[in-house]
């Protein structure tokens, strides 16, 4: 239960789209909760979502093509996603 007034941080692993985020937010404000932001593992949200879902706090932000996945061994793939915790 959210208790009024108190602050809450949505925390998810991947958003795309954002609609979930979103609606986490009016759900958080409508049972009077405080919206503190989001935290994402990877961000792919589009700059208009994400302005109305700020603060977020990205920790990798990943644009892998489907072309790039099929073209590249297992080890490839592992250097890229490495190199962006960087």
């Amino acid at each position: 239960m959210i208790e009024e007034g108190e602050r809450v941080l949505v925390v998810d692993d991947w958003a795309e789209t954002g609609s979930k985020a979103l609606t986490a937010r009016r759900l958080i404000e409508q049972c009077g909760g405080v919206y503190a932001g989001l935290s994402l593992l990877v961000d792919q949200l589009s700059a208009g979502v994400r302005a109305q879902l700020v603060p977020v706090a990205t920790v990798a932000f990943a644009r892998i093509h489907v072309k790039d996945l099929l073209n590249a061994t297992n080890f490839e793939i592992s250097v890229r996603l490495t190199t962006i915790w960087k």
